[in-house]
């Protein structure tokens, strides 16, 4: 083998490498993001029993809550959770490179697999959302299983293929309502399939009994529950804001800025990948799901998890055929594209999660297991119970303001609350301290600004002291 040869997956493996290093940093320690508290502390409610919709208020599909509340179960109330939780989302990070590694293979070749991987691991959107612990990572990661069965099966033809991609496809809803978007992006193509006599009816039968039988099971428990209803209005009424949207424009012009040979090579594959009959699937996936930004009103940065996943092997073929005959310039291009995310994650700064681990230490130390904490805006409390049913986004214009305009009322007053259920810690943020009625029972917290403690306890704070 000549020497450009042998270059050309030592530097991409060692770049993949630096890349992953450098993910398993962040994931260990940097700031959690307000909805991984939220994903953490709704795993906690289900193992106390409570049940999504019912006993306490979300505005997501409920796997992702099942998964964490055996993660809380086995690692206990406390630092030990949340590093695991984060470790699982790592993990299935690695899952979906793997996975897109996968595809990078069935529908191009062996070598375009390394430069799909390290396109995909240097996309700064990719590893700063993938790593946290939202039901967008897992969503994603089924979502591309059943993508990959779905490629498969046009190759195969084997129905075992199809049914499988249909399991994986309810389990991808089940964790996030996003998945519809490729629900029905697969619909499409199976039956352009179909109708173009490569795939049977019965087999595309095959891949939607699989979808349907999977989600039964969920959906026959909330109807003998009475809750479709609520369900509903919980995670597709209230997700569709009519005011404060944004467009996806500024979301891919930031994205083109951090991961710009990225989003070149994406543009200029997607015509010959839609050219090729084993590539123009993928091609149209990605276009679809790029596109289906643009119909939701406000696309977060998670949104872009699954279209990135889909236009790195597009573009990393586009990188490698366009230096086919030298190889490494091939390999440094995507190297050299993966610099601006190396940047950003090691050379600027980075928020780290020691002040806030502690701090949910802190309020389990002060608050008894049957105790209740008042955190309305998701800062302190993971393993202690709240208020009331609806427990966060209690802010203005946050989501209890929308859920007040979806049922008519609500009846939330936090210095009610406060006075009802006497909770050990309260939050400044969300409710009035200075409320006469509140202000001679609550001291501030020595250590944690923000954080107030029942007056009758104020020694039992770790910051001051056990008696």
């Amino acid at each position: 083998m000549r020497l450009s040869h042998r270059l050309e997956p030592i530097l991409l493996y060692g770049c993949l490498a630096t890349l992953l290093a450098v993910a398993l940093r962040l994931s260990l320690v940097r700031f959690f993001n307000v909805d991984e508290f939220e994903a953490i502390h709704s795993g906690w409610k289900v193992l106390q029993g409570g049940r999504p919709y019912f006993d306490f208020f979300q505005h997501h599909h409920p796997y992702l809550y099942y998964v964490l509340a055996r993660v809380i179960d086995v690692f206990g109330e406390g630092a030990a959770s949340m590093h695991a939780a984060r470790m699982l989302h790592f993990a299935a990070k690695l899952a979906i490179l793997a996975v897109t590694g996968v595809i990078a293979r069935d529908v191009f070749d062996r070598k375009t697999v390394p430069f799909a991987l390290v396109m995909l691991a240097s996309t700064v959107i990719f590893v700063d959302k993938a790593i946290e612990v939202r039901p967008d990572v897992l969503q994603t990661l089924f979502g591309l299983l059943a993508v990959m069965l779905f490629v498969r099966h046009s190759e195969s033809g084997l129905r075992r293929h199809i049914a499988l991609a249909g399991v994986c496809l309810g389990i991808s809803f089940l964790f996030l309502q996003k998945a519809l978007f490729l629900v029905a992006l697969l619909v499409l193509l199976g039956a352009l399939r179909v109708v173009t006599r490569r795939m049977s009816l019965s087999h595309l039968a095959v891949g939607g009994a699989a979808f349907v039988l999977t989600l039964l099971p969920e959906y026959a428990w909330m109807a003998a529950s009475a809750s479709l209803a609520t369900y509903w209005d919980l995670n597709w009424t209230i997700n569709v804001p009519t005011e404060h949207g944004f467009g996806p424009t500024y979301g891919m012009i930031e994205s083109y800025r951090e991961n710009s040979v990225l989003w070149i090579a994406y543009v200029l594959g997607v015509p010959f990948a839609l050219a090729d009959r084993r590539r123009r699937e993928l091609a149209l996936l990605s276009l679809g799901l790029l596109a289906s930004l643009f119909i939701v009103k406000r696309p977060w940065p998670q949104y872009y998890l699954m279209p990135v996943t889909l236009m790195a092997p597009i573009a990393a073929d586009a990188v490698r055929t366009a230096f086919l005959r030298r190889p490494p310039l091939g390999a440094a291009v995507a190297v050299l594209g993966a610099l601006p995310c190396l940047y950003h994650f090691t050379v600027r700064e980075v928020y780290t999660n020691e002040r806030q681990l502690r701090a949910v230490e802190h309020v389990v130390a002060l608050a008894d297991p049957n105790e209740r904490v008042h955190d309305g805006h998701n800062r302190v409390n993971l393993f202690r119970e709240d208020l009331d049913w609806f427990w966060f986004s209690v802010r203005p214009n946050g989501m209890l303001d929308r859920y007040r305009a979806l049922i008519g009322d609500y009846d939330y007053d936090a210095e009610e609350l406060v006075l009802r259920h006497r909770p050990r810690v309260i939050v400044e943020t969300t409710v009035d301290v200075e409320d006469p009625r509140i202000a001679g029972q609550y001291v501030p917290s020595d250590e944690f600004k923000n954080l107030y403690v029942r007056k009758d306890t104020r020694l039992r704070d770790p910051a001051r002291g056990r008696p």
